[in-house]
């Protein structure tokens, strides 16, 4: 037993429990405390934080090139702020590790469903496109797009991502069996899956691909004597080819979704212009 004045070691192991504890709690609240009150009330902040891919032209880049950054630059105009990017890889875990994290107050696309996330009114809407070699598509079909059904269209081996819509109306109709298959076009640190599916067509290993619309047309900017793009019908059958897109802010910042919602109402002509050039479809 301990002598008189001595703690017991079982008083001293709770001692310092709670010591370590109460340590841990002030470093957490010291770290996070500041995010989490920037993420509390970001309608009234002088600064529009946006997280954004620096390497996913033509969506985002490090450069200011990519439509996010345009939109998000005049949406700061409208607000009378700044724009602060917060720059993230995008891939699995976006919004959890930045705008829900509180490291930013705006996502400019994301259609991912989260319980956690809010989103705008649409302002824009984008489709799918065939890219195939120049010419395959001039002796394919001469109408200006093109039904993801049309037989002329399975006759060719298709490039698809795997779990995109036009994946799902492949199986639907029986020939995704012999389409070739690729990775989802996320995180482009560690692969490049669009410049592989252009450069395996481009060889004669597929006859065609199928993608987003706006990778579609960077692509043609790239390959303008190479390739040739037409929009891809939606067919009357689910999953729908044109998506619709809005802001993403946290959910529950009615607030800060109201000003937004009244940026993009009172900006709509020069946003407009911005997705018409990135071959986006507005929505009034």
């Amino acid at each position: 037993m301990p002598g008189a004045g001595q703690r017991s070691p079982r008083l001293l192991c709770s001692t310092f429990a709670k010591l370590v504890l109460v340590t841990c709690l002030f470093t957490v609240a010291t770290q996070f405390a500041p995010a989490i009150a920037r993420a509390q009330d970001p309608s009234d902040a002088p600064i529009l934080r946006v997280c954004a891919d620096p390497d996913a032209a033509p969506f985002s880049s490090r450069d200011g090139s990519g439509f996010h950054n345009r939109v998000a630059q005049v949406l700061a105009d409208a607000l009378g702020r700044k724009v602060e990017t917060v720059w993230h890889p995008y891939g699995i875990g976006f919004l959890r590790q930045t705008l829900l994290r509180g490291r930013c107050d705006l996502v400019l696309e994301d259609v991912r469903p989260h319980t956690r996330v809010a989103r705008t009114a649409p302002f824009f809407t984008a489709g799918y496109a065939v890219v195939a070699p120049s010419g395959t598509l001039a002796n394919l079909s001469k109408d200006p797009a093109i039904a993801i059904d049309a037989p002329e269209l399975s006759a060719l081996r298709l490039g698809v991502v795997t779990g995109s819509a036009p994946a799902a109306h492949l199986a639907r109709l029986g020939v995704i069996g012999l389409a070739r298959p690729y990775r989802p076009i996320l995180d482009r640190r560690h692969a490049a899956p669009l410049e592989q599916m252009i450069s395996d067509m481009l060889s004669g290993e597929t006859g065609a691909i199928l993608v987003w619309a706006p990778l579609a047309l960077h692509a043609l900017a790239k390959y303008p004597d190479q390739i040739d793009v037409r929009p891809l019908l939606s067919p009357a059958q689910s999953p729908a080819l044109q998506v619709s897109v809005g802001l993403a802010t946290r959910a529950g910042e009615g607030d800060w979704q109201t000003k937004l919602q009244d940026a993009l109402r009172s900006q709509a002509e020069r946003i407009d212009a911005i997705l018409i050039e990135f071959g986006l479809t507005p929505v009034r």
